[in-house]
């Protein structure tokens, strides 16, 4: 169905994004070159096509979410959640790339903020749907500008809280907070700003003997 759909297309467009990422961090190093920002673009713009594909669909059925089955709505929530944080993430990319090429313009390519020991032959595509996505492209095709893109990224995230008012779904805990900060002993779990000078010594000498000592 359309929910299974959805899941697929956000598992590309995850994997399409850490593929725009991986490119990104490569501007201004000894692997920069015109090859890799051509790359890059092309990944940008998959990602951009696979996203609004993904936010159409999304969008579809977070507007039915409450005929779903309960079942439904919890698969629904969790690519929700998803496509939300890779879209973040690749809005925050997109403000790297676009500091890093105001940094080293492609015409300085001699120009490097680090020496990676990579080169540019060393680059190739990450992925194959890239590649798909690029074979299906108009040639004539004129990329937004970067600051158009992080914000049409922005409008979309809003507009899907707002408009669509889709609840703000998080993670829950499911164990009492600090549980982990218990001794090992198991004797309790107070907080080390009760407890006395001499009990905190000993809860010290209780964790750094487990760990290791210095000769």
């Amino acid at each position: 169905g359309l929910l299974c759909e959805c899941g697929r297309t956000v598992d590309g467009l995850e994997a399409l994004s850490a593929a725009h990422r991986e490119l990104a961090r490569c501007l201004g190093s000894s692997a920069d070159s015109a090859a890799l920002r051509q790359r890059l673009l092309s990944a940008r713009c998959s990602v951009r096509e696979r996203s609004a594909v993904t936010g159409i669909k999304l969008l579809l059925l977070l507007s039915r979410r409450q005929s779903l089955e309960l079942v439904d709505q919890e698969q629904l929530q969790h690519w929700w959640l998803r496509f939300a944080f890779c879209m973040e993430l690749f809005q925050r990319d997109l403000g790297l790339v676009h500091r890093l090429s105001q940094l080293f313009p492609n015409d300085h390519p001699a120009v490097f903020l680090t020496n990676t020991g990579l080169t540019c032959d060393a680059i190739e595509e990450s992925t194959e749907q890239s590649a798909g996505l690029e074979a299906n492209r108009e040639t004539d095709y004129v990329e937004p500008s970067l600051e158009a893109q992080i914000a049409e990224i922005g409008i979309m995230l809003f507009e899907v809280e707002t408009k669509i008012q889709a609840p703000n779904w998080c993670l829950e805990a499911t164990a009492e907070a600090w549980a982990e900060a218990s001794f090992g002993d198991g004797s309790g779990t107070e907080s080390p700003d009760m407890l006395t000078e001499e009990e905190a010594q000993q809860a010290n000498s209780r964790t750094s003997g487990d760990c290791c000592t210095i000769a």
